[in-house]
């Protein structure tokens, strides 16, 4: 019994001990624009800052992969550039429409391969939307609000209403 019980705390504390440790890579490529709030006006040139550490610590003389382009379409730029300890800053071209841009770095480091990432907004409140509704939308939606209506309140939670917040 007694050896149960001291099995059993010890597989709980190794339990919670590792699912507690946060994943870490050995590499982290770190990719941020220029400004803070990640937003541009279109017609702005976007600059992207990249790191790269080992164990926190930046790499020397090593190669970075890097490409610019819209969000989820063509790649416009891409290139090579050599990080020696110090930033790496690349400008994009100018980005004429309301959109996203994104510039994605990438190291070889003993034969794997670790990247990141940064998106640029360019003036997003002036993004359009690309598709119309469908004809019948507003009735579906007057529907699935009507139908969800219907469904009954938990009682326990219309008793104790302090509880919900």
């Amino acid at each position: 019994m007694k050896k149960t019980i001291f099995f059993g705390t010890i597989a709980i504390f190794i339990a919670t001990t590792l699912a507690a440790q946060p994943r870490r890579e050995l590499i982290n490529v770190l990719v941020a624009p220029d400004h803070s709030d990640w937003t541009y006006k279109a017609g702005e040139r976007a600059e992207f800052t990249i790191n790269v550490l080992r164990n926190n610590v930046p790499m020397d003389e090593i190669e970075i992969e890097y490409t610019i382009g819209p969000e989820q379409v063509e790649v416009r730029e891409q290139g090579t550039i050599e990080f020696k300890g110090e930033a790496v800053i690349i400008k994009s071209k100018k980005f004429s429409e309301p959109g996203f841009l994104r510039c994605t770095a990438t190291v070889e480091v003993d034969g794997r391969s670790y990247s990141s990432y940064a998106t640029a907004g360019f003036s997003p409140e002036k993004i359009v939307p690309t598709t119309t509704l469908p004809s019948d939308f507003e009735a579906f939606w007057n529907k699935g609000k009507e139908d969800l209506a219907k469904v009954p309140i938990n009682p326990v939670l219309t008793l104790m209403p302090e509880r919900c917040t």
